[in-house]
């Protein structure tokens, strides 16, 4: 018998009593394997570092997109051009909205358009007047519910007579005609200004 047969003999024996095995070169083998699975271990745990670490940027950089495209769509509807329909309530609280001036154009030989003007916040009492050409109207209450108000070609004003919330004279003006809405703001005793054209005229 040589050495090797001779010492998976006792390697065996000893396993069925439960004696560690003292081979010197057993113990080094056991060593280098020992060595070998920590090192595998390590380099697993510094796979699965690596990929929380991506996984971590990964997520901070989706949320900073996220707040940065929902901050960009809530600083757009703050007085500008939507495609939202009339009587569309898109804040349940007033929202300070710059106030803006615009200039539209409508198809040629159009005389007199349709608008419709509604409160797209809070129904909190902000009142406006009509003034077309520089005439003003009567003041009226907007609510949520559009009104509808028919005036000529030329230059038409939004007047912010009441600040019923506190929060500005918030409201949403829609011309069938262009099929375009605006959403936009006064302070009280400020307003704004459309100046409606014609395409191909003044």
């Amino acid at each position: 018998m040589n050495y090797r047969e001779d010492h998976r003999e006792r390697t065996s024996q000893n396993e069925q009593f439960g004696i560690p095995v003292s081979d010197p070169e057993i113990q080094t083998n056991l060593g280098d394997g020992n060595d070998s699975g920590a090192a595998a271990l390590n380099a697993t745990q510094s796979d699965d570092s690596r990929y929380s670490w991506k996984n971590a940027l990964l997520t901070a950089l989706g949320a900073s997109v996220i707040f940065f495209v929902g901050f960009g769509i809530l600083q757009k509807k703050d007085a500008s051009e939507e495609n939202v329909p009339p009587g569309a309530v898109l804040y349940a609280q007033d929202q300070i909205a710059a106030a803006k001036d615009y200039e539209l154009k409508f198809p040629v030989n159009t005389n007199t358009t349709k608008i419709l003007i509604w409160d797209f916040a809070a129904e909190d009492g902000d009142k406006v007047a009509i003034r077309i050409n520089g005439v003003a109207g009567k003041p009226f209450v907007i609510t949520n519910q559009p009104q509808e108000i028919t005036v000529p070609v030329g230059l038409v004003e939004v007047l912010g007579i009441k600040d019923g919330g506190g929060g500005g004279v918030t409201y949403a003006v829609h011309f069938p005609a262009i099929l375009k809405s605006i959403t936009n703001g006064s302070a009280e005793g400020g307003g704004n200004k459309y100046t409606l054209t014609t395409e191909g005229g003044k």
